[in-house]
């Protein structure tokens, strides 16, 4: 199948097996997957947490996984927060179980351009957070794998990584993705 030029969605795209060539200006919207392919979503809008450590699942970043299978993942947030309160993040707001986890997770500050925090984890409710950021923008980049052992959705979640008594919050903003495809059948 070629598809040149062409805007696609997930009402018209044709079935994705076999070799695929997109050339020109071809553009995606919705999400394309299906078996064997790499799955991306994007926020479309920002999200905020506001003054609270309890961890938020993604309003947007969510993919459905199937049992038995060993994808990898990357997860990228762009995101705001008040340096008092930093911010935390894990995997851990879906459905699916695993019998394998493993991920690593770096936050750099924009305006300082320094890895601020970076931490492995093997469990999907290990959070892992920065407190004095000293710098309100954020990238976050989570990568892993995961085996699945009971199918179901795989959702990032976030907080505040630590409450003040101020109002503050963390946003994650649009444009923040997460790409995730299948490593075994």
């Amino acid at each position: 199948m070629q598809l040149v030029g062409r805007a696609v969605s997930p009402t018209n795209i044709p079935l994705l097996n076999g070799n695929n060539t997109f050339t020109g200006s071809t553009t995606f919207s919705g999400t394309v997957s299906g078996s064997g392919l790499l799955q991306v979503k994007t926020k479309i809008a920002d999200q905020t947490v506001t003054d609270t450590t309890t961890l938020a699942p993604d309003s947007h970043l969510s993919v459905t996984l199937a049992a038995g299978v060993t994808y990898a993942f990357r997860i990228v947030y762009f995101a705001t927060t008040v340096a008092t309160s930093g911010v935390k993040v894990d995997c851990n707001g879906g459905t699916a179980t695993a019998t394998s986890f493993i991920r690593n997770v770096s936050i750099f500050g924009n305006t300082t351009l320094a890895t601020l925090s970076a931490a492995d984890g093997s469990a999907l409710n290990t959070s892992t957070g920065y407190t004095t950021i000293g710098d309100t923008s954020v990238k976050i980049q989570i990568e892993g794998t995961i085996t699945v052992n009971a199918g179901g959705t795989f959702i990032p979640q976030f907080a505040q990584n630590a409450e003040t008594v101020a109002a503050e919050l963390v946003i994650a903003k649009r444009g923040s993705y997460m790409t995730i495809a299948p490593v075994t059948a």
